[in-house]
């Protein structure tokens, strides 16, 4: 039964809607916005701001629900490696966003510095990828907003996905990568506050930690917390796509250029180390279910967090879900539109359609984008799939970037050729073995990685070694990544 009335839910996601607009046209409202400011936020975002970004992005909506899907398949060891795997890609991650602000200060997108140091085809390539994914984050986190508001008003699925996708849209048309910053940090205080007081009260009314204990006992495999079947079948392929998989993720270089370079390396450790937590706290929600019998609508778990939620929570309670979910994929949302945004302006009408196109009228453009990013995530989510299989599938697509770019911001003997064909085949590689095996092994998730990293990987270093043209000069790279002109 519906914990909250339809025009309560509307009520409510028009106070978040008002409550983000107003802090976007506060920061916007003192001058007229440029389209490096739009981009990179100057570019001198301090440590605080930073890291409560990167933290609120990264506890997106679907981490309020995949570990939880994962505990409701696999038991305790689900959330456990889920969580852990999460927080790698922010820490692992350090080096290399001091590197790419080593080498090109000035950037804005990954695909921009792929452009710069190999040439068209692979700033081509990594454009198609890069966009892809930004309309995927989309598509998760206003699916989960969808199963959430449908789960706890009279507000139907779709409705809910286009409410929420408006909210994004209008406040990042504002003022872009420092709206979205300044939000983020809204976002994660509600986050923190609705999280340190909801999943304390779902365990104590399921019994409390001694009943949860307890419950282990009787899952038999699935209380184990650390599985082998678990790990091999979920934890390792999510940690693999952990490691790597944030390489494709221009949300996450954007901030790497809007941060302070002194303070860049903290703000990803302490997000990464924070991300822990949440996601393990609310991935203990699909283990209660498992051992309390309460069953999952959409039948695999996907839905299984505010199912949860709704059966232990209180009315009044449950208004505090409905703020963390919402808050999480809000602040995912406004950085996926930001990175479209962004990659639309520097890499697709800079690098192609217009290159010498002013700074106002690109800023146009950009605005553009957000709106189209915006609709057509949310027509993708109406569509309903597994959200823990879907992350598998395209991950076997997102980790053949890893390997060519991370060599290619260290070994100057990194070719295009390396690049282009070392990801083309990857992801086919990838791609065709998690749609292939699926069916075949219970292991597909992993193999369907491990074989897009190797192929992608071998592949990059064959073309090195053999290679016999000039060695890559990074210092160049600076002179060919430059601010836009206004």
């Amino acid at each position: 039964m519906p914990r909250l009335s339809t025009t309560e839910m509307l009520c409510l996601l028009f106070g978040l809607w008002a409550l983000l607009f107003g802090l976007a046209w506060f920061v916007g409202r003192s001058r007229r916005e440029s389209a490096e400011g739009f981009m990179v936020a100057g570019r001198h975002v301090g440590l605080g701001f930073g890291s409560a970004s990167l933290l609120a992005g990264w506890i997106w909506a679907l981490s309020l629900y995949a570990p939880a899907q994962a505990g409701y398949q696999y038991g305790i060891a689900g959330p456990v490696y889920y969580s852990a795997g999460g927080a790698l890609m922010l820490i692992v991650f350090m080096p290399f966003v001091r590197r790419i602000r080593e080498l090109v200060p000035e950037g804005h997108t990954i695909a921009e510095y792929v452009g710069a140091r190999f040439g068209r085809a692979a700033h081509l390539l990594t454009v198609l990828i890069t966009l892809v994914w930004t309309v995927v984050i989309l598509y998760f986190n206003l699916s989960v907003v969808g199963y959430m508001v449908s789960s706890f008003s009279g507000v139907d699925y779709e409705t809910g996905i286009v409410i929420v996708a408006l909210i994004a849209v209008s406040y990042s048309l504002l003022s872009g990568l420092k709206a979205s910053i300044l939000t983020d940090a809204a976002q994660f205080g509600a986050i923190s506050l609705a999280g340190l007081i909801l999943a304390p009260i779902v365990i104590s009314r399921f019994g409390g930690p001694s009943a949860l204990v307890a419950s282990l006992e009787t899952l038999g495999d699935r209380g184990d917390p650390f599985s082998m079947r678990a790990f091999l079948q979920m934890g390792l392929p999510w940690m693999l796509l952990g490691l790597v998989g944030a390489f494709s993720y221009q949300s996450v270089w954007q901030k790497a250029w809007a941060i302070r370079a002194d303070s860049v390396s903290r703000a990803y450790l302490i997000a990464g180390a924070g991300w822990f937590p949440y996601s393990l706290a609310f991935g203990v929600f699909g283990v209660i279910a498992l051992a309390a019998g309460i069953p999952s609508a959409a039948g695999d778990g996907s839905d299984i967090t505010p199912v949860v939620a709704a059966h232990y929570l209180t009315s009044g309670e449950s208004v505090l879900f409905v703020v963390l979910v919402l808050a999480a994929a809000c602040s995912t949302c406004d950085g996926a539109l930001c990175a479209f945004s962004s990659i639309l302006m520097t890499d697709v009408i800079r690098g192609y359609l217009a290159p010498t196109m002013a700074g106002r009228r690109l800023l146009r453009w950009g605005r553009l984008g957000i709106v189209f990013v915006g609709s057509l995530g949310a027509l993708l989510a109406f569509q309903k799939e597994s959200l823990l299989q879907l992350l598998f599938l395209l991950g076997a697509a997102r980790v053949a970037l890893a390997v060519p770019l991370l060599t290619s911001l260290y070994w100057r003997r990194a070719t295009q050729a390396g690049y282009v064909y070392g990801v083309l085949g990857g992801v086919i590689c990838g791609v065709t073995a998690a749609a292939t095996l699926r069916s075949v092994t219970p292991y597909h998730s992993l193999i369907s990685l491990l074989l897009g990293l190797g192929v992608s990987g071998g592949i990059c270093a064959l073309f090195a070694l053999t290679s016999r043209g000039p060695r890559f000069e990074f210092d160049t790279l600076r002179t060919r990544v430059r601010k836009v002109s206004e």
